[in-house]
């Protein structure tokens, strides 16, 4: 009898071993993703199991990381790093954010730095309290941003080099904070496939070489800096595959006080105007245009007695 129970208690620690075998598994209560149901304390550790098996990261294989709740304050130890997928990897991993936000808090890293296999992110915010770097710096890799909004202090979006693919689809935004939006070199490719998206500029890393940039579809807000750049693509398009692309310019807008008028001097409405074109607006939201006659509140004249 001893005998079958110290053999079943065997068997029950060998199971409770080899549940246990992927060191980056979760501790209880911890987890804050799961890939294929098994829970890890940070995107990171989910990526290694991933990528840290030599029959894992075929062309064909897909594997897909969830968020489980909100990366932040109280759970970002694990997770101040960033995420890095090597280069040997050469499969696809999809990261579902299920609209999470994902706090990553460093100084001395990009958020995700990818140089292997595919990579798709989707429905979430990641958020990168940095001042040096990028959120997602892509060497010979590709990866798809869809539905994302990438908010925080930092210097660069994106940084393409050596053959590496972003992927820009439906509705990404960009914030205001950040300084510079993508940099890429002669080989990359940088697209913009449908939704609402920013470009607040574009760096080519290599001086007197740009890299590519598709328009396929969606509407594409621009600042004046990069204005030409992106209306010289549009009109190298086909009528038909201008089609489905707008182009809305992004204006560098200063606003206008309220002045009153007197009986002898004009006064004025409040209005915003672009330090760059010097179009007029009557709103912030650049939804009317008007003209300078339009601002303008006449003097009231005497009233004589």
């Amino acid at each position: 009898m001893k005998k079958v129970s110290l053999i079943a208690a065997l068997l029950a620690l060998l199971m409770i071993l080899a549940s246990c075998s992927d060191s980056n598994a979760f501790r209880v209560g911890e987890a804050i993703c799961k890939v294929n149901g098994k829970g890890y304390v940070s995107l990171q550790s989910a990526v290694d199991a991933i990528t840290g098996t030599s029959s894992r990261g075929f062309d064909d294989t897909v594997y897909t990381i969830e968020l489980l709740r909100e990366v932040n304050d109280d759970i970002l130890d694990e997770n101040r790093g960033g995420v890095v997928i090597p280069p040997t990897f050469n499969g696809t991993i999809v990261i579902d954010f299920k609209g999470y936000i994902y706090n990553q808090v460093t100084s001395a890293t990009e958020c995700f730095k990818v140089s292997g296999g595919n990579l798709i992110f989707k429905n979430g915010t990641v958020c990168n309290i940095n001042t040096e770097n990028a959120f997602v710096d892509v060497d010979g890799a590709n990866v798809s941003a869809v539905n994302m909004y990438f908010g925080g202090w930092s210097t660069k979006a994106a940084i393409l080099k050596n053959g590496a693919n972003l992927n820009i689809e439906g509705d990404n935004e960009f914030d205001s904070r950040i300084e510079g939006d993508f940099y890429l070199d002669k080989t990359s490719t940088l697209t913009f496939d449908g939704g609402s998206n920013y470009i607040k500029g574009i760096t080519d890393i290599d001086e007197d070489e740009t890299g590519n940039i598709i328009l396929k579809s969606g509407k594409i807000n621009v600042v004046h800096e990069e204005e030409s750049r992106v209306k010289d693509i549009y009109n190298s398009l086909s009528e038909s595959e201008r089609i489905n692309i707008n182009i809305d310019i992004i204006h560098d807008l200063s606003m206008i006080d309220y002045k009153n008028a007197t009986c002898t001097e004009d006064g004025n409405i409040t209005y915003w105007k672009c330090d760059t074109c010097s179009k007029l607006f009557r709103d912030s939201f650049t939804n009317s245009e008007i003209t300078s006659g339009d601002t303008v509140i006449h003097a009231f004249g005497h009233d004589v007695v």
